[in-house]
């Protein structure tokens, strides 16, 4: 392994050099890449805590459009494995010129999930909004589990499982009463919370204003069908003509002959008996 000899200064340029990650877990295998601006460096190398160059271990090295890089595989970091690693970043320019970038990788400890705060027993309004969180940690961050009388919860219309482990019910009702459980689990173990949730109140009370305009809805469309019945029974009935000064016949609507019996006639007043009729001489 070559050996280079560090300038006295070290200059750390974010903006131009960068080694990410900055944090892993213990045990975790990681890869360690050393990124720089490719319009002012040109190549790039690892060294370790004796400033030697590593040679195995490392990518091949990486042009992008506006970037260079290379990355070091670290295989089952711990605090101790993880420290001293740099990368240098050779001047454009100037290849004898180059940057040192020291690697600053925390490695966190593993450790199994806690819970900042534990559930509690609660009740709750019918229609209301049910929230119930569930903050845990651990190395590494635990994944968080919802179960409803030992079922798992899952997302659905009105039921958001937050990021943070958050569970979120909208519009409670009497069927969401029951036992509810959060489970913090990671790689070291697992922890647990739960609570009894209650429901209080009578489903729909909220909902007054919607069921009386479906009501409301239903009777005008109701009255609507009874008026359109009853104006087309008008439309069928024949039409009445009463005697008067003067009749009015439309031949055009009924036939003459047809129209006879509609007019109202008197045989007393309009009838005389025959019995009783002379004919006299003309004068």
């Amino acid at each position: 392994m070559a050996i280079i000899n560090l300038p006295f200064y070290v200059d750390d340029y974010p903006e131009e050099v960068a080694i990410e990650p900055q944090t892993a877990v213990e045990g975790d295998n990681v890869n360690l890449t050393c990124r720089a601006t490719r319009y002012l460096y040109t190549g790039l190398r690892w060294l370790d805590s004796n400033n030697e160059t590593i040679t195995t271990k490392v990518s091949n090295f990486q042009i992008n459009r506006h970037s260079i890089s290379m990355s070091l595989n670290l295989h089952s970091v711990s605090r101790n494995s993880s420290t001293g690693y740099k990368c240098l970043a050779f001047k454009l320019h100037n290849p004898r010129e180059f940057r040192v970038k020291t690697a600053a990788l925390v490695v966190e400890e593993r450790k199994r999930p806690w819970l900042n705060q534990n559930l509690t027993d609660q009740e709750v309004n019918s229609s209301s909004t049910l929230v119930l969180p569930c903050f845990a940690s651990g190395v590494p961050r635990p994944l968080i589990r919802w179960y409803k009388n030992d079922v798992e919860v899952e997302e659905s219309p009105g039921v958001t499982l937050e990021e943070d482990g958050t569970l979120i019910i909208e519009r409670v009702k009497k069927d969401d009463e029951g036992r509810y459980e959060c489970v913090a689990k990671n790689i070291e173990g697992l922890a647990k919370t739960s609570a009894v949730i209650t429901v209080l109140g009578v489903e729909g009370k909220s909902n007054i204003e919607v069921i009386i305009l479906v009501c409301t809805g239903a009777a005008a469309t109701f009255l609507w069908i009874m008026l359109i019945m009853f104006i087309r029974k008008l439309r069928k009935q024949p039409a009445h003509y009463k005697m008067g000064p003067s009749i009015i016949i439309d031949p055009e609507e009924y036939p003459l002959d047809e129209q006879n019996d509609l007019l109202q006639y008197d045989s007393s007043k309009w009838e005389f008996p025959r019995d009783r009729l002379r004919l006299g001489e003309l004068q």
